[in-house]
């Protein structure tokens, strides 16, 4: 019996992936392994109609059950690669079970960048299950803080003022999303923010989080009852490091997604590629959308 293909990271990418292969016409087996329980979703809708309660999860899927089993797509949930060896094409799951592959895309995404002090009142957003969580917190006047100015921030900013909370979101830098959007428009969404009335703070640095506030360096104390941090995305790089991939700040690809492995590729927010000869990655959804499907029909030979 041939060895399967398979796609470790059943998120958008992933799925993506998945949806793809079937499309173009692969009819061998094909396994999707996901560390949640959910069937690949996207990740956008979170911090907006998620969080909001205007949509749930299964408007934010790429696919639902029936459809992956009409496919054929056999989607392990839950259960995530503990384990991965490149030299007998092989990897191994948290259950302790072994599958080899004849071809491999590890699309394993990120995990939301944590502060070192945990504690009760301090929420993340990544996955579907933290929007549940957050959303039953945003009352209507909860005070709340945000750290951090990027998309995440600022989306999840918005969505409070929407439901009634009291908003003060803090950025370290000298503008809101200062790494991806050029002044201009950073301007016009610090206008907009501060006419819906969020509290936004630029230049300004966490000393602490109390249970019932928030400690700048400046010695401000800004009383809140929660805190959504959004400081960036950590990429999942370990499975592939301790394979021995190469890596970087993502799984290194070349033109066609392939690692440094020739049958294992890498896609969506975990890969980073080569443009104008430097290395980066892309947390974006058009990003898994495309790279998913380009992977998909690089594992297929088409380069």
């Amino acid at each position: 019996m041939n060895a399967p293909l398979i796609i470790v990271g059943a998120g958008h990418a992933g799925g993506r992936a998945a949806l793809t292969l079937r499309e173009e016409g692969y009819s061998g087996r094909l396994i999707l392994i996901g560390d949640e329980a959910h069937l690949p979703y996207e990740r956008p809708p979170l911090s907006k109609g998620l969080l909001q309660g205007s949509s749930d999860l299964a408007q934010c899927s790429l696919c639902d059950s029936q459809q992956l089993a009409v496919l054929g797509v056999e989607h392990i949930a839950a259960n995530p690669v503990s384990r991965l060896e490149p030299q007998h094409h092989r990897l191994q799951l948290a259950d302790g079970q072994w599958l080899s592959y004849a071809g491999l895309l590890l699309a394993t995404g990120g995990r939301a960048r944590r502060l070192p002090q945990e504690q009760a009142n301090v929420f993340y957003l990544r996955t579907h299950d933290d929007a549940l969580v957050l959303r039953n917190e945003l009352k209507p006047g909860a005070r709340l803080v945000v750290v951090g100015g990027g998309f995440i921030g600022l989306e999840v900013a918005a969505t409070a003022r929407g439901l009634g909370c009291e908003v003060t979101l803090l950025e370290a830098g000298p503008r809101l999303a200062g790494r991806v959007l050029p002044p201009v428009i950073s301007d016009a969404l610090l206008a907009l923010h501060r006419e819906q009335g969020v509290d936004v703070r630029l230049n300004v640095a966490l000393e602490c989080i109390h249970a019932d506030a928030v400690q700048l360096v400046d010695g401000q104390r800004l009383p809140c009852d929660l805190v959504v941090v959004g400081i960036g995305m950590q990429p999942n790089i370990e499975l592939a490091a301790a394979a021995g991939l190469e890596v970087g700040q993502g799984i290194r690809v070349d033109a066609q997604l392939r690692t440094s492995a020739a049958d294992i590729y890498a896609a969506g927010d975990v890969c980073e590629f080569r443009l104008a000869g430097l290395y980066q990655r892309q947390e974006t959804w058009r990003n898994a959308e495309a790279q998913g499907r380009l992977a998909a029909l690089n594992l297929l030979g088409r380069e």
